[in-house]
């Protein structure tokens, strides 16, 4: 019984696993949750979840086998009315699991992805949300290099866009030229920027009053940053 028995509310639209317990193992297992999200669209009438989160704050991540491509062809594809998807503490979905997403879940509208594994790579994220025309907040940290993950998010409709965790590979990059190219989406509003620049980077680069037009930028605390793009600049 246990978490199984979500499967007999056949009016859910919303699901948020939070799993906090210490162990060697994941509290749960891909079988389980594979079997869990299956019969719950099942037994939907062919609507399924709009809302799924799964997170992991404490344990092992739950490993996807298969690049996740069962996982989101014939698990999430039960959910074709999905509109949110967050993912922490879940790895292993490769770049073909990823583009599957556009078939899977057409009406996604928000995307949280919070360190997936490496096989999942700035070249599947630009074919991943280039074809998912209707996404309009995207939230990504440690997933891909960050100017292959800018590039690939700016291709794509968004209203906001969050970034965490890229100071690795952010470290030579030019402030400058990526708030160019984010205010050439022609849709994004708003940015948060958390980890991604040193605060030497952003204060340097607040410092020259012919940035200003560029954003605005509010620090929220040390490693975080959140900037309106402005639209009457250059």
């Amino acid at each position: 019984a246990g978490i199984m028995s979500l499967c007999k509310l056949k009016e859910l639209r919303s699901l948020k696993l939070l799993f906090t317990r210490l162990g060697d193992r994941p509290q749960i297992s891909e079988g389980a949750l594979t079997a869990m999200l299956f019969d719950i669209g099942s037994s939907s009438a062919g609507h399924g979840l709009e809302d799924f989160e799964i997170s992991y704050n404490a344990g092992p991540p739950l490993v996807l086998l298969d690049g996740g491509n069962r996982f989101v062809q014939e698990v999430l594809g039960k959910h074709c009315r999905l509109k949110r998807l967050a993912l922490s503490g879940v790895v292993g979905l490769g770049n073909a699991a990823f583009v599957g997403l556009t078939h899977a879940c057409p009406s996604l509208a928000c995307l949280s992805l919070f360190r997936p594994g490496s096989a999942l790579t700035s070249a599947g994220l630009l074919e991943g949300l280039t074809a998912l025309t209707g996404l309009a907040e995207l939230s990504l940290a440690g997933v891909g290099d960050f100017m292959g993950t800018i590039q690939a998010a700016t291709l794509c409709p968004l209203r906001r866009l969050e970034m965490s965790r890229y100071l690795r590979s952010s470290v030579q990059t030019d402030m400058r030229s990526t708030l160019r190219l984010l205010k050439a989406c022609p849709s994004l509003d708003t940015v948060v920027l958390r980890a991604v620049f040193s605060a030497e980077q952003v204060e340097s680069f607040m410092d020259r009053p012919d940035m200003l037009n560029l954003l605005k930028c509010s620090k929220l605390d040390e490693q975080t940053y959140i900037t309106k793009l402005s639209r009457d600049g250059p």
